[in-house]
């Protein structure tokens, strides 16, 4: 066929003309032409309209629904909505068991998990993917990125953070790893509050009213300036936390590389068994 032709050469949306042309016509199998469409919006990185597709071609043809439901899970996954890849793929454990997708599912969740920085529940996928398909070749990878897992994330603790910048502005961020906002919260109090204090102190000495109230209004604005030095100190301190854990969800998802099942036209239109043809 031309359309595959053209999607073979890295042309997926003059192929998509053609394949609706083809289906219109009624030249082939219409779960197959629509299945090959979704596959054109996927190369063609419309991950949303990928997902779309597959979910439409599930819907209408039930021999496809198992795989063109696991296609739109990857597609979510790829537009960066993991949420809505989990329950794709838990739709696919459903109907796909016995064939090779329902394992892929079950790994992918944890996969899918990872992505979304959610690292217990990456480790429970891979767990009970591990314990459910023992020989599967992908047991490996999920070991290994359980293993990373496994290893303790240091943590700062915002109470910490925040208790350490009120008895010292700036020392609740260095503890939290920004030396940068440690610099500024510590240099804006102390200044703002010695200048408050030099002010008022010789206002009172050299009988300068002006002096005083202009030193009241700046002791109010180190306070303020004080006080948010400690709510900065508590969010610096979540911020490095989820960076942390983030962190540590990317070197867990490196040991998942080529998991995510990266579909090409040749997949599709030289080895569909790997679908579960």
């Amino acid at each position: 066929m031309f359309a595959d032709e053209l999607l073979l050469h890295g042309d997926p949306f003059n192929a998509l003309t053609f394949y609706r042309l083809s289906r219109t016509l009624g030249a082939e199998d219409a779960g197959d032409i629509g299945f090959r469409m979704a596959l054109c919006y996927e190369l063609g990185d419309r991950f949303a309209a990928a997902e779309q597709a597959y979910l439409d071609l599930a819907g209408q043809h039930a021999d496809w629904s198992a795989r063109a439901t696991f296609r739109a899970a990857m597609s979510a996954q790829a537009d960066g909505r993991p949420r809505e890849a989990a329950m794709h793929l838990q739709d696919v454990l459903l109907e796909g068991q016995g064939t090779e997708l329902a394992p892929r599912a079950a790994y992918m969740q944890g996969v899918v998990a990872l992505s979304g920085g959610e690292l217990a529940s990456a480790d429970a996928a891979f767990s009970s993917f591990e314990a459910s398909y023992p020989s599967h070749s992908l047991v490996p990878r999920a070991a290994a990125a359980r293993a990373v897992l496994a290893e303790r994330i240091p943590r700062r603790s915002p109470a910490l953070a925040g208790a350490m910048s009120l008895v010292l502005p700036g020392s609740g961020q260095l503890y939290a790893g920004h030396p940068g906002d440690a610099a500024m919260a510590f240099l804006a109090s102390g200044v703002l509050g010695l200048w408050s204090y030099t002010l008022v102190r010789s206002g009172f000495e050299d009988d300068k009213g002006w002096r005083v109230g202009t030193g009241a209004a700046l002791g109010t604005v180190a306070a303020f300036t004080w006080t948010s030095n400690v709510f900065g100190a508590v969010r610096g301190a979540r911020r490095s936390n989820s960076y942390l854990r983030k962190k540590r969800a990317d070197e867990a998802l490196r040991e998942t590389a080529d998991s995510a099942l990266p579909i090409t036209a040749e997949d599709v239109l030289r080895d569909e068994a790997l679908f579960g043809r």
